[in-house]
């Protein structure tokens, strides 16, 4: 008796809902006649001024591939992928197949079960530190998809907090940034199915509609400095997310590593965010590598603590992210 292939109606979904930069959601996917699909970037989602290289457009559709495949094992396919398997275009990044069945075992279900609620926690966090236990999980998981994570104390989780208000000073004194923010901003009540919504951010109805125009036209650099550090200083957890190199095939298994453990985060009763300013800044980044060691490159920092479940992100539907035929 065959193995039922996949219906990639139904499993992507889940991968969707994975995180992206200002939740851009630059991914698209090919099913193809041989039952295998495919995951290309979505450079017209693009953010040039902050994202220059595709850096973190790759690392977003490394999370929904990352998605994706602990859908396929939590519904009992086994997940067999190829990444950049052709030389010749650079935006197919992957190529998914069903293969054969899997048992899926208590660590799948748990990160399975997770892509429903796993939030980004904009907030601060509950007071009380994250057990070691929990940490060594969320290095378990980055681990297995090629990264490092270091859990940043002492003198240089300190450092790592003044980097945090260097960058927002430095990005929002850049009007050209502020612009693109602004464009990828949403109001609490919007039809759009992207961006980020006013609430996500902690904005009441009105002040959602107006923010866009006040982050494009003003300089808030010092307000968000302060605001930033804050919950950076406050966090029980400060996380590097760090690649052995610093290439797309690196960026694309850092954006499956950060998946992995923002999922078991969330298993965990975890909630997570990025502070990335001292990473999407080159010269912030080159000092925030050297303070780290010099070893890796740093492609993400976050902060973890204990969070509630708050409101999910807008979502683009799989129809608007889905080709159902090709080669």
């Amino acid at each position: 008796m065959g193995t039922r292939r996949p219906r990639w109606d139904e499993l992507l979904p889940y991968a969707v809902r994975a995180p992206s930069s200002h939740n851009t959601q630059p991914w698209l996917f090919r099913a193809a006649e041989d039952g295998r699909l495919r995951v290309y970037a979505d450079r017209s989602r693009a953010l040039p001024v902050v994202d220059p290289d595709g850096r973190e457009l790759v690392m977003s559709c490394g999370a929904a591939l990352a998605h994706l495949c602990v859908a396929l094992r939590g519904l009992g396919h086994d997940a067999e992928v190829s990444t950049f398997p052709d030389p010749g275009d650079a935006d197919l990044l992957a190529i998914v197949a069903g293969g054969g069945r899997h048992t899926p075992d208590a660590g799948d279900r748990e990160l399975f079960q997770a892509i429903e609620t796993r939030r980004t926690h904009r907030a601060e966090f509950a007071a009380g530190p994250v057990a070691p236990r929990s940490l060594a999980l969320l290095r378990t998981e980055a681990e297995s998809a090629g990264a490092d994570l270091t859990v940043v104390t002492g003198e240089e989780r300190q450092d790592i907090v003044t980097l945090v208000g260097e960058g927002d000073r430095v990005q929002f004194g850049d009007s050209a940034f502020r612009r693109e923010l602004a464009a990828w901003m949403r109001p609490n009540h919007t039809r759009r199915r992207d961006g980020i919504r006013g609430d996500a951010m902690g904005l009441g109805a009105v002040t959602s509609l107006v923010a866009p125009t006040i982050v494009a036209t003003f300089d808030t650099g010092g307000r968000q400095a302060t605001k930033d550090q804050r919950l950076a200083q406050a966090s029980p957890a400060l996380l590097v997310l760090s690649t052995a190199g610093d290439a797309p095939a690196d960026w694309l298994s850092a954006g499956q590593a950060v998946a992995l453990l923002l999922l078991r985060a969330t298993a965990e009763g975890l909630g997570a965010s990025f502070l990335n300013q001292p990473i999407e800044v080159p010269v912030l980044r080159d000092r925030l590598r050297t303070r780290l060691g010099g070893d890796t490159h740093p492609q993400l920092l976050l902060r973890v603590g204990r969070a509630s479940t708050g409101a999910g992100s807008l979502r683009r539907p799989v129809a608007d992210v889905l080709a159902q035929r090709g080669r």
